[in-house]
């Protein structure tokens, strides 16, 4: 068995969770480092310092740096230098107007799925309640986490396939995103829970027109108090 499928039990292989392949793992990880700001936009990055930084070998690295140039978050220029790329506000502002093309579409197809299952909505609850602990820790990373697995959570209950796949292609821009919008917002950090428990009842209710209005409301938020 090769690094990339890695189970987490001793048991038969068909009851075997598999983690992510160590690539995506070390995505991830910049994607996280970049969100905090441990990493700056902006930043020239090479796999040796990263390789360094979270203690892998430089292959993996390279490939998690192939997948975030493909997704347009590093970019390499033909010198060989490699970057990451710069989150301005414009960029905050690109990723914000691609999602609500997105989750307009996911959160009003998905409305009547919600309002037919009390266990899409239980699904939904777990999710803000960890919002609502990291929101209380003062975990930026975690709400920024569950607030990710909230609408990836409704992308999902939409059963488009298409709309999931886009939403999947910019979610790691979206984290980005959504550090950086937090860390600007005037607003406690203890509110963001309430803006999801506020999505989660128009969900339930079943009324597509309310849910997309409330779900662009929602993204475009902090655009419009500016």
């Amino acid at each position: 068995m090769n690094e990339a499928q890695t189970p987490t039990d001793n048991g038969p292989a068909t009851d075997r969770i598999l983690r992510p392949p160590l690539a995506q793992q070390v995505a991830d990880r910049i994607v996280e480092a970049i969100a905090s700001g441990a990493v700056q936009s902006g930043q020239r990055v090479t796999d040796s310092d990263i390789a360094a930084r979270f203690g892998v070998s430089r292959n993996p690295v390279r490939e998690a740096m192939k997948i975030l140039e493909a997704q347009g978050i590093i970019v390499s220029n033909p010198h060989r230098s490699t970057r990451i790329v710069v989150f301005d506000q414009r960029k905050v502002d690109e990723i914000a107007t691609a999602r609500v093309a997105i989750e307009k579409v996911a959160f009003g197809e998905a409305a009547a799925s919600y309002a037919a299952d009390t266990g899409l909505l239980r699904e939904l609850d777990r999710i803000v309640d960890a919002m609502t602990r990291s929101a209380r820790q003062s975990d930026l990373i975690g709400v920024t986490k569950a607030d990710l697995a909230f609408h990836r959570a409704v992308c999902v209950a939409s059963r488009n396939e298409i709309i999931l796949t886009l939403w999947e292609t910019i979610a790691r821009h979206m984290q980005i995103s959504f550090n950086l919008e937090l860390q600007r917002d005037t607003a406690p950090l203890e509110a963001i829970p309430g803006h999801h428990w506020a999505l989660r009842e128009a969900l339930a209710t079943g009324r597509r027109e309310e849910v997309e209005r409330k779900i662009e409301d929602h993204i475009m938020r902090l655009q419009r108090q500016r």
